[in-house]
């Protein structure tokens, strides 16, 4: 019997770890390369001082649209870390915070309340967002960045910075103006057309950090990966 192949994952985020954790399933041995002495890259936890409990850091938040991470959580038995809640809570510009939900009807049609009732936009922005919607549903090849997409489909500064960018940076963990548009799009079929729950949010009940100690290492322990903590990748060879 041959020996299994060794596969290795640079970085032990949520994508590495979940890379890692499905190539061990299948039979091959991932070594999996995180320059930090824990898991879960940017999705972790700090301390303050004269703080009483740990900061997440990273994905602190989840969509419902978020379905590789759910899926992920579900395979590391960290499902029940995460607690949903239906409604969303919006600022709306003058110190107040606004409960928003949607209607419980299939989508898209879930979202008329939701639009009508967002705080902080003009009639005329709640109509372009809804024409931004349907000119990403109508084009599944689009490419570029998010920022010169969002301008070409008439999505205003305010319309991103009230509406578009809570969700975004969210989802992505990153800078929405210079993501990729398709992975935009993918969040936005997923969150508002494909399905009602995609709007949910979802809090951690742990520390991220815990999270990934708890449940995400020992997972992939069992699964035979081979981890390599406070090792840094600094030149990679073709062979």
């Amino acid at each position: 019997m041959t020996a299994p192949h060794e596969v290795a994952v640079i970085g032990g985020g949520f994508a590495g770890c979940a890379a890692a954790l499905r190539l061990a399933r299948q039979g091959l041995r991932p070594i999996l390369i995180e320059y930090k002495f824990h898991l879960g890259g940017r999705s972790t936890s700090y301390s303050v001082r004269d703080w009483p409990a740990p900061l997440d850091n990273g994905q602190h938040v989840l969509l419902g649209c978020c379905t590789a991470a759910r899926q992920f959580l579900e395979e590391v038995q960290a499902a029940g870390a995460i607690e949903w809640h239906s409604s969303m809570r919006v600022a709306d510009g003058s110190g107040r915070i606004r409960e928003l939900r949607t209607w419980p009807l299939v989508a898209p049609f879930h979202l008329v309340p939701f639009l009508a009732s967002y705080p902080g936009l003009s009639v005329i922005e709640r109509a372009r967002i809804v024409w931004g919607i349907v000119r990403m549903a109508a084009a599944p090849h689009m490419n570029g960045a998010w920022g010169e997409t969002a301008e070409e489909f008439g999505q205003t500064d305010n319309i991103q910075r009230q509406f578009w960018n809570p969700f975004l940076v969210s989802a992505l963990n990153s800078d929405p103006s210079h993501s990729a548009t398709p992975y935009v799009r993918h969040i936005v079929m997923d969150a508002f057309l494909r399905d009602r729950n995609g709007l949910s949010i979802g809090i951690p009940r742990v520390p991220l950090l815990k999270l990934f100690s708890d449940h995400v290492r020992p997972e992939l322990e069992r699964a035979g990966a081979i981890l390599k903590a406070g090792k840094r990748v600094l030149r990679m060879s073709l062979d």
